[in-house]
Order: C-alpha cells, then sequence, then structure tokens
C-alpha cells in the first residue's frame, strides 16, 4: 500500500510541475518560443494521469513483478549515466555534424546502445526526430541551426 501511494503522490507531484511548466511557458511571446516547452509539458501532465489512473485501476492487487523491478533498477544507473553522456556528445557535436545529422547519431546510437533492437523502429524514430527538431527551431523558435555537414559536402562547400 505505502508504494502505491508514493506512486500516485510522484505523479501528481510530476503533474503539478508539468502544469506550472506549461503555464509559465505560455508567457513566453518571442515567436512560438512557447511550443515546444508546452508540449513537453502536456506530455508531462498526459504521463502523470496515466500513471495516477494506472493505479487507480490496479486497486488493491499486488504487483506481481516487484522483485524483477527491483532487479531491474540495477541497470538504471549505468544507463542513466549513458545517457547523459549521449547527451552531452550530442550537444557538443552539433556545430560541427549540424542539428539534424547530430539529432540522427543520437537517437539511433543511443536507442540502440540502450537496448532498442528493431533496425526499423531505430531508423524510423532516428529520421523523423533529425527532420523535426531543426524544423521546430527553423519554423517556431526562429534560430538558425548549424549548417549540416553532409548537406555542405554534397552542395560543394
Amino acid at each position: 500500500m505505502r508504494d502505491r501511494i508514493a506512486t500516485v503522490g510522484g505523479a501528481a507531484l510530476f503533474g503539478v510541475l508539468g502544469c506550472a511548466a506549461f503555464i509559465k511557458a505560455g508567457s513566453y511571446t518571442m515567436g512560438g518560443a512557447n511550443v515546444f516547452p508546452q508540449t513537453v509539458a502536456a506530455a508531462m501532465v498526459v504521463c502523470a494521469a496515466g500513471l495516477v489512473l494506472t493505479e487507480v485501476l490496479r486497486g488493491g492487487k499486488p504487483r506481481a513483478a516487484t522483485e524483477a523491478l527491483e532487479d531491474g533498477l540495477d541497470v538504471v544507473g549505468p544507463r542513466m549515466l549513458w545517457a547523459i553522456l549521449l547527451s552531452a556528445i550530442y550537444v557538443a557535436v552539433i556545430p560541427y555534424l549540424g542539428l539534424g545529422t547530430a539529432s540522427f547519431l543520437l537517437i539511433a546510437g543511443g536507442s540502440w546502445s540502450l537496448g532498442l533492437r528493431r533496425p526499423v523502429v531505430v531508423l524510423a524514430g532516428a529520421a523523423i526526430f533529425a527532420l523535426i527538431v531543426p524544423w521546430m527551431f527553423r519554423h517556431f523558435l526562429h534560430i538558425r541551426p548549424p549548417a549540416e555537414l553532409l548537406a555542405t559536402i554534397f552542395a560543394g562547400g
């Protein structure tokens, strides 16, 4: 029962933070700068609501996978460290490779190294992310991302 209360409480706090971030990002007035943070904040609220709903629908039933979850938590630390390291590398290579290329490599390499072994899903997700992120920067945030390395090579300079 205690872990259920902690889960609902954590989800509620996460939802409140998402709501606060959504409201705060709504005050950004510079050319659509609110779109990306509000999308992330809305996703936080939806995830929190889903977690609370799952706990409520589960009722008092005990979790069958508690032991498996505890065993799985031993893997979280190294994976989190790897994700942070990948993110730092990503930020460092953006000026050299371009936002789209770096995004593609981050998603494809990160997904594969963290255990997602479906090539079509990994490549499709990476391609979609690599196309959407630079587009959002240009059209919503009005920020020109660095030139793509491959584009400048094939364009001749």
